[in-house]
């Protein structure tokens, strides 16, 4: 764990939950840096933001990415990473792959995987013993053809989405047409 006077970079400066978090850590004494795509997120105002810093999108450049947060923890001092959105996985990759002068406050990339994957979380979820709906991962339109007859009494998402996007509902077998099974 950093020391009481550490610098923590928050990541993903345009989430509300990155200016809640800098206001918390730095009312513990904290310096805080953030950092994110955007020219000017409103949390880079914020007097609890001692630095703002604009990095390459990761999703487009994660070479570019990976090497600025790097270069970024090192020219700041910072001890502790806390992303805030989907760049965890980005960060995630890139802590997997070189040294890092600090500590990534998040999950390694194959757990980060595991749970963001619809069909590998219910199965983890069942590994533990919880209770979980029938799920059937759809590898193929064979296997899409095989519940067409009962559709309406289905769910049917991606394995990998976010906010509920794409998301089927007691949909009429024509509407399974445009899925892409796994």
């Amino acid at each position: 764990m950093p020391g009481a006077d550490g610098t923590i970079l928050i990541t993903g400066a345009r989430a509300p939950v990155a200016l809640h978090l800098a206001r918390l850590v730095h009312g513990v004494g904290r310096r805080v840096i953030l950092a994110d795509t955007p020219a000017r997120p409103v949390a880079a105002a914020s007097k609890a933001c001692a630095r703002y810093h604009r990095l390459p999108p990761p999703r487009f450049e994660p070479q570019a990415y990976a090497n600025a947060v790097e270069a970024l923890t090192r020219a700041e001092n910072v001890e502790l990473v806390i992303p805030t959105c989907e760049e965890v996985f980005h960060l995630a990759l890139a802590w997997r792959g070189r040294t890092m002068p600090a500590k990534l406050f998040a999950p390694d990339i194959g757990s980060l995987a595991e749970v963001h994957n619809k069909h590998s979380f219910i199965r983890l979820a069942e590994r533990l013993g919880l209770a979980v709906p029938e799920t059937t991962l759809l590898n193929s339109r064979d296997d899409l053809e095989t519940v067409r007859g009962h559709s309406r009494d289905l769910v049917f998402k991606p394995v990998w989405s976010r906010f509920a996007s794409h998301v089927l509902l007691r949909s009429t077998p024509d509407f399974l047409d445009a899925i892409a099974p796994s």
